[in-house]
Formats: C-alpha cells, sequence, structure tokens
C-alpha cells in the first residue's frame, strides 16, 4: 500500500484510525497497550478505592548469582570478573528479561502478598536506558487507614497513619558508616547471610543512597529559583519524626523520619529479600495516583 493508498483510505474511511487505536491497544509495550492498562488500574480503583503502596523493584542484573548460574551453567559467579558478568547481561538480553520477570512475579507472589496480607495489586515491568528493566507497581492491603481527606484529619487521626506507615516506610539507617563488604551484597543470598543489621546497612548504603547528582540524570533548573537541584530533591532535611505535610501545590506528602539525608526510602524486609534497588512509598491522595500514571504506566516501551 503506497502514502497514497493511504490517504485515500482515511478519507474513504474516517473510522479506520479508531480501528488501528483499537488493534494497537493489544500490541504489547505500546502507549495504547499501556493506556489501556491504565484504565484498567483507574477501575480497580473505582471499585477498591486508593491502594496503599506505590513500590519499585530494580534489577541488580549485574550481580544476583541465580542470573548467572542460568546464563553460564559451568561457571562459578562467586569467580566471575564484573567484565564477564556484563558481558553475559549484554550478550543474553532475552535470557536476562525472562529471569527478571520469573523472579519479579515469584517475589510478588511468594514474599510481597504473603508478608505484607495483600488483597490486591497491580504491576507492569519498564525498560530504562541500557534496558534494565524495573517493576513498578501498587498494592492494597488489608486494614490500611483511610487516606481519602488527610487534611481534615484530627490530629489523633493522623498519628495513627503515621504510625501505620512507619510500619512500611524507613529512612532511617541503622549504620551509615558501615564499612563497604568486599562481596557486593546484591551478590549474596539471603541464606548466607549471618549478620542481618550489617547486611541491610550494607544494602543501603549500594544501593539506595542518592549521593551523586549529574546533569544528565537528576540535575534540573529550578524555574522559581533558577538554580539547578536534584528533581528527588536530595540532600533532605533530617527528621526526628515522621510527619504529613501539605505542600505548597495543595498536595499532601509523608516525610518519615530520617537520620540520613541522602538515603531513599526503603522496606528492610523487602530490601533483604529482593537484594537490589527498591522504591516504597504511600499512596496519599487521588493526585499522586494520577501523576503515577503518567509518569510510569503510559509510557511505551523504548527497546
Amino acid at each position: 500500500m503506497t502514502v497514497a493508498d493511504l490517504r485515500k483510505e482515511f478519507e474513504e474511511n474516517p473510522t479506520i484510525m479508531k480501528q488501528i487505536m483499537y488493534y494497537n491497544s493489544n500490541l504489547r509495550g505500546t502507549r495504547s497497550y499501556w493506556h489501556a492498562r491504565g484504565k484498567e488500574l483507574l477501575a480497580m480503583v473505582e471499585q477498591l478505592g486508593l491502594p496503599t503502596l506505590f513500590f519499585t523493584l530494580s534489577a541488580a542484573d549485574l550481580h544476583w548469582p541465580d542470573l548467572f548460574h542460568f546464563l553460564a551453567p559451568g561457571e562459578d559467579p562467586k569467580t566471575m570478573t564484573s567484565t564477564r558478568r556484563r558481558k553475559l547481561v549484554e550478550e543474553n538480553p532475552s535470557k536476562v528479561d525472562e529471569f527478571f520477570t520469573l523472579r519479579g512475579q515469584t517475589f510478588i507472589e511468594k514474599v510481597l502478598k504473603k508478608k505484607f496480607e495483600v488483597e490486591d495489586l497491580w504491576f507492569r515491568i519498564e525498560y530504562q536506558h541500557r534496558g534494565s528493566p524495573h517493576i513498578h507497581g501498587v498494592l492494597w492491603l488489608k486494614d490500611a487507614p483511610n487516606v481519602d481527606d488527610l487534611a481534615q484529619c484530627s490530629d489523633e487521626e493522623i498519628l495513627k497513619v503515621l504510625s501505620y506507615f512507619d510500619r512500611y516506610i524507613s529512612t532511617t539507617h541503622p549504620d551509615i558508616n558501615c564499612p563497604a563488604s568486599p562481596v557486593h551484597p546484591c551478590q549474596k543470598k539471603l541464606s548466607e547471610v549471618l549478620d542481618i543489621k550489617r547486611d541491610l546497612a550494607e544494602l543501603l548504603n549500594r544501593v539506595q543512597r542518592h549521593t551523586k547528582c549529574s546533569e544528565a540524570y537528576c540535575l534540573r533548573i529550578n524555574k522559581k529559583t533558577k538554580k539547578k537541584e536534584c528533581r528527588f530533591k536530595f540532600p533532605r532535611e533530617l527528621l526526628e519524626y515522621s510527619q504529613i505535610v501539605i505542600t505548597p501545590d495543595n498536595d499532601v506528602e509523608l516525610l518519615t523520619a530520617r537520620n540520613d539525608q541522602y538515603l531513599n526510602k526503603f522496606n528492610d524486609y523487602i530490601i533483604q529479600t529482593w537484594r537490589a534497588n527498591i522504591d516504597v512509598s504511600p499512596v496519599l491522595s487521588k493526585r499522586a495516583l494520577v501523576n503515577y500514571l503518567a509518569k510510569y504506566i503510559t509510557k511505551s516501551e523504548t527497546i
């Protein structure tokens, strides 16, 4: 079919574009596909109410020992050089994707659902930059507090909400000065860990601290101040206690108790069982959920 034929078809059949968009929404990875999945999530919100938590699971695809058992069965991951691991990942993208997908699905089913009494969930896998996968999703937890209108809640109700989320989200580092392990903590299995507290500190220092800012990654010009600032708002203010605040944009934000200006939010159980970078954040408003939809869910895949 030539361009002229296509133009003629559009002129004679105006509904053809809707038909194309309909079929395109079934092609996994396209913008139309993820737009349709976003509508499914909104339908879940209408039925179930706001989710409780946003979560992200990143890949430690240069470190997980089980991945390298899968990619190179005859080799010992403990003796592999970083160059060898990187080469295996680059030469086997489909296998890495298969491993991550299965690992993520199994983790959600066997760990998240059971540990956190998940009543329902939604997630997608996103690919970034060099093709490294991430899982982005939301969880509805049993007995979660109602956060539909926190601005109108009493102090007592706010304290209950804070107490609830403090069980799941932390920015309190157990040992900021913990010396680095000679073995990357993501290369260890949880079954090999002898000191849980030290292991948590090592993981946080390696994969959860935002210590380097760059223009290529996070530095952006603040439209109000005209200065370069980290888009993730690091370094952050230290806090003795968690707080819920109303931002100048009239949004609701949870500021967790913090003893480390550069630490990303984490859940100790999730990071120590998943063994890679994670994020866990509360869903405190429909506005936050809509922003999440726009940022992650409707993005088409780039690889």
